[in-house]
C-alpha cells in the first residue's frame, strides 16, 4: 500500500494537460483554429480529464489514510514533521499541500465536499497526535 501519484508541479500539470488535449482534439473533430476550450471538448466527448483522476485518487488516498489505525507506517509518515534546522531556501510543497488545487470549479466556485475535505485537513492539523 503506498501513494502511487507524486507531486506535481505546475508546469507538469500544464504538460499533462496539453498532452491529454492533443489526443482528445483531434478524436473530437477540431483543431487548434476552431478554439473551443478544453473544458467543451471534455463535455462534449463525455471524458473525466486526466488531472482530475489524478486527484480523484488522491482525495481517496487521503480519505484512506484517515481511516487508518494510529499505528500504521503510512499514517506516521503523512504526520511526520522533522526536527532540526531547515535547508535554505523556500521549503519544498508537500504532498498534502497540493489537495487545494482540486474540486475548484470556476463557474460553480468550491463544492460543499472540498469545504468538507478542506475542515478534515484543518482539524487533522490542529489537532494531529504529538509522535
Amino acid at each position: 500500500m503506498g501513494q502511487k501519484i507524486g507531486l506535481l508541479t505546475a508546469l507538469q500539470r500544464r504538460r499533462i494537460e496539453a498532452a491529454e488535449m492533443k489526443l482528445l482534439r483531434p478524436l473530437a473533430g477540431y483543431t487548434l483554429y476552431y478554439h473551443k476550450t478544453n473544458d467543451y471538448i471534455h463535455r462534449e466527448l463525455r471524458i473525466t480529464g486526466i488531472l482530475y483522476k489524478i486527484d480523484e485518487y488522491r482525495r481517496n488516498w487521503l480519505l484512506r489514510l484517515q481511516r487508518l489505525p494510529q499505528n500504521r507506517i503510512p499514517l506516521k509518515s503523512y504526520h511526520y514533521r522533522p526536527q532540526g534546522r531547515r535547508t535554505i531556501g523556500r521549503p519544498k510543497k508537500r504532498w498534502c499541500e497540493q489537495l487545494w488545487f482540486w474540486r475548484w470549479n470556476e463557474s460553480k466556485g468550491p463544492t460543499i465536499e472540498a469545504f468538507i475535505i478542506i475542515i478534515i485537513i484543518i482539524i487533522i492539523i490542529v489537532f494531529r497526535p504529538a509522535l
